[in-house]
């Protein structure tokens, strides 16, 4: 007697190893991290201020607060106005 596997479960269980073997080549070799800035040459007051409020995980800003950065800039961190 034969016995028969599903095929959605098959495709459900090669999704879940793709899953795995990604996550698994990830923590093998992990992408380089962000570049320090140059020697002598420190963070805007802006980038500082902005870094303050992600990690406070601030959602909601006043667009007047933040007069010098463009529109689509200024809320592409914290979603849409």
């Amino acid at each position: 007697m034969e016995t028969k596997i599903p095929e959605w479960f098959l495709s459900f269980y090669e999704r879940l190893l793709a899953a795995q073997l990604r996550a698994v080549r990830q923590i093998k070799s992990p992408r380089s991290k962000k570049t320090k800035p140059e020697a002598g040459k420190g963070i805007s007051n802006m980038d500082m201020a902005l870094d303050i409020l992600r990690r406070a995980h601030v959602r909601s800003i006043s667009p007047r607060s933040l007069p010098r950065l463009k529109p689509n800039m200024a809320w592409s961190w914290i979603g849409s106005p």
